[in-house]
């Protein structure tokens, strides 16, 4: 199956729409020869494995939800970034 990803969706996003959930995303990445925390541009078609949960599908569509978590990054620099979760590692969270 494939699918073709919205504007401010992560692999993340596309798992939860169209397998039920989020752990498929590991699948999605490795179909599509991504990393994991890529972000496709908008129109990008992704292979999809087959829907794990889909109860979870089927509620999210008849619902109309659309998952897009994507952070723009004009968005990421005008926000405060403090707290846990904000810190990016090696970036403002850094062990030494």
């Amino acid at each position: 199956m494939r699918a073709e990803i919205a504007k401010g969706q992560t692999l993340f996003d596309m798992a939860v729409q169209h397998c039920g959930e989020a752990s498929a995303a590991f699948d999605i990445a490795a179909l599509n020869n991504l990393s994991l925390t890529d972000t496709p541009q908008p129109g990008t078609m992704l292979l999809l494995p087959a829907p794990s949960t889909p109860k979870v599908v089927a509620a999210l569509a008849a619902h109309g939800v659309l998952p897009a978590c994507a952070m723009e990054a004009s968005t990421w620099e005008r926000i405060e970034r403090t707290g846990v979760g904000f810190w990016r590692i090696g970036y403002t969270f850094v062990i030494s």
